[in-house]
């Protein structure tokens, strides 16, 4: 009876798995009310408890802005490492206020930070993608939204300043979370047959 429970158990848990994986959407626009700390710390901790990973840890760390004066920071960071570009060189102050304002509504960033040396870096940035995807999945099954953001600014001395990191530290991503304003519609996948190769 018990061995059967356990198996009713796993197939649950698979289905579940399965569906979330099916269902889960990027999110780009978030209700503005804020997101408990302590839920994405209980998420994050779940994470990288995933038995994915390897038995060691990732040479990685996390930090979760969250607070209006972080975020603007994050925001203000963002801005001025744009505007070493271009056509954003000669944007108006006016503008830059009004992105700085509207990236702070975001109702947190949690950003993912590598360390270590190179050759143990292509082992850390899987570990901590898998951390991150098993966190945005468990985002979703407790209503959460989530993007992955890894736009070249994420480099940017004028950016990474304000995070105070250390010579022998990087962005991998920075991670929008919160709650979805409205549920976007799934997009078409390549089926897998079209990108795995028998020999």
């Amino acid at each position: 009876m018990i061995k059967n429970l356990t198996l009713t158990t796993n197939i649950n848990n698979a289905e579940n798995m399965a569906s979330l994986i099916r269902e889960r959407r990027s999110i780009r626009r978030f209700e503005t009310h804020p997101v408990s700390t302590q839920q994405i710390t209980e998420l994050l901790q779940l994470s990288i408890q995933s038995p994915a990973l390897d038995q060691q840890e990732a040479a990685c760390r996390f930090i979760l802005v969250s607070s209006p004066e972080g975020k603007e920071s994050l925001a203000a960071g963002i801005i001025a490492s744009f505007s070493e570009h271009g056509l954003y060189r000669r944007m108006p102050n006016k503008l830059k206020q009004m992105f700085i304002k509207r990236t702070a509504q975001i109702p947190a960033f949690l950003v993912a930070i590598q360390k270590g040396s190179t050759k143990e870096s292509i082992k850390n940035y899987a570990a901590i993608c898998a951390i991150l995807q098993s966190f945005s999945l468990l985002a979703w099954d407790h209503q959460l939204g989530t993007v992955w953001n890894t736009e070249p600014y994420i480099y940017n001395k004028l950016f990474t300043d304000k995070l105070d990191l250390n010579e022998q530290e990087q962005v991998v991503c920075i991670m929008y979370v919160g709650k979805w304003k409205k549920m976007p519609n799934s997009k078409h996948r390549t089926a897998i047959k079209e990108k795995l190769t028998f020999k």
